[in-house]
């Protein structure tokens, strides 16, 4: 028979144990400086546009990913107000992390529901998961590696076991964090509160081979972000190796739009299409913008949309 003495001991403890504060953290700052492209959404615009069909097809062509988006309904968490972010390094299939935030999400009977839902989407076991205390997180690890992290109650990481450092190392200590190279530095000037948005840094061979263009050899980061509420007006910044080259490849993309422009009543697109296209450039970067009516967005879209299946 236990003592009283130490029932109260063990229950002293169990009160002691406290929550984990959980952290605060904008996503973009925990992509590791060995990503070079990131994904990021508001889903429920993206979702009710017209592009939302074409990207939910590309999505359902990735196992986890079809498994997750079948998981997540039948979970407590809020689509409506759900924003996320993706990255990874393109010719590495084991390097990913990818951040959700919803109202609820990081609660862990809901992160239990979704791993159950997944399981069961995807055709794998159900495991039990076992959650631990790291630093101010949550955790658990994942069957084939790497962890799940409950940030706060409203936002989970996922990340791959090649990841684990560098990601847990951000979540600590802001002082780790990327934010020198060119990738980082073209997400600080997106915002990601935008309906959907993305960066790429280019690497030396992809540059090497686009030189029907000149100056687009210099570009070292495409960023874009399409605002989604009526239409889709897209912004794009292209990061170049210095002012003179952003100088030249603003010329080389003028002249380019107004060599396209008579063609596009000819492949199905509309002949005004390109007439709201701007281009500027603005010391190493050149910035275009684009506006399309919500009228002619599904048209847009179905013309091009093989040419997104083909790559």
């Amino acid at each position: 028979m236990l003592r009283s003495s130490s029932v109260l001991l063990v229950l002293a403890t169990l009160c002691a144990c406290k929550e984990p504060k959980g952290v605060e953290v904008d996503a973009r700052h925990l992509v590791p400086a060995e990503a070079d492209a990131v994904f990021g959404f508001e889903l429920a615009p993206l979702r009710d546009s017209p592009i939302g069909p074409l990207i939910h097809t590309a999505m359902q062509g990735d196992a986890d990913m079809r498994g997750m988006l079948a998981s997540i309904p039948d979970c407590d968490v809020d689509l409506a107000n759900m924003r996320g972010l993706m990255a990874t390094v393109v010719d590495a299939n084991d390097k990913f992390v990818a951040v959700i935030e919803s109202p609820n999400i990081g609660d862990e009977g809901t992160v239990r529901c979704i791993e159950k839902g997944f399981a069961k989407a995807t055709g794998g076991p159900s495991g039990i998961l076992l959650f631990e205390t790291k630093g101010d997180v949550r955790v658990t690890p994942q069957q084939d590696g790497g962890y799940l992290v409950v940030l706060n109650k409203n936002a989970i990481a996922i990340m791959d076991k090649s990841w684990e450092d560098v990601v847990f190392a951000a979540i600590a200590d802001p002082a780790t964090r990327n934010t020198t190279t060119p990738l980082a530095k073209a997400l600080a000037q997106v915002d990601a509160k935008t309906d959907a948005w993305f960066a790429v840094a280019l690497p030396d061979e992809a540059r090497a081979g686009m030189t029907d263009i000149e100056g687009a050899d210099g570009i070292t980061v495409v960023r874009a972000s399409a605002d989604l509420s009526s239409g889709m007006k897209l912004d794009v910044g292209l990061s170049t190796r210095d002012a003179p080259n952003a100088k030249v490849l603003e010329g080389s993309l003028t002249k380019l739009i107004t060599e396209l422009k008579p063609g596009l009543a000819g492949v199905g697109l509309p002949a005004t299409l390109l007439d709201t296209l701007t281009v500027k450039a603005n010391d190493a970067d050149v910035a275009a913008s684009l506006a399309v009516d919500e009228g002619a967005l599904p048209g847009v879209i179905a013309t091009l949309a093989p040419l997104f299946a083909e790559g």
